[in-house]
């Protein structure tokens, strides 16, 4: 998909469920590395996370980096992939631990659209 699409798409998922879901809190997750360039390209992930970054400043959303949690030299760090793309079922609770601390904050940023 190019990055505008991405972008589109993400935005409009975004304004879709604050039209329908208002006091909804959201919490994006950034994109997970990969080993195998056939999908896509750890290059291309990160210019989509960053762009869901920005996108979680501009609605006031919570961001996590779980890019960071699981990349070992620019890519999946080979001992949690099994094929390259998908994680062992083992390194899942690596995954929940890093997002429990978000899930069971009572703090979190007012949700709030930006005026158009």
């Amino acid at each position: 998909m190019p990055i505008k699409a991405f972008i589109q798409k993400y935005e409009k998922l975004i304004l879709e469920i604050r039209k329908n879901v208002p006091s909804a809190q959201l919490y994006f997750q950034s994109i997970l590395p990969i080993r195998n360039e056939k999908y896509s390209g750890n290059d291309k992930i990160q210019r989509c996370n960053d762009i869901i970054d920005s996108l979680a400043r501009v609605y006031r959303c919570q961001y996590i980096d779980l890019f960071s949690l699981y990349e070992k030299n620019g890519e999946m760090n080979p001992e949690y992939t099994k094929d390259g793309v998908h994680l062992k079922p083992e390194h899942y609770d690596k995954w929940a631990e890093a997002i429990r601390p978000f899930i069971e904050s009572k703090e979190f940023v007012q949700d709030s659209i930006p005026s158009e």
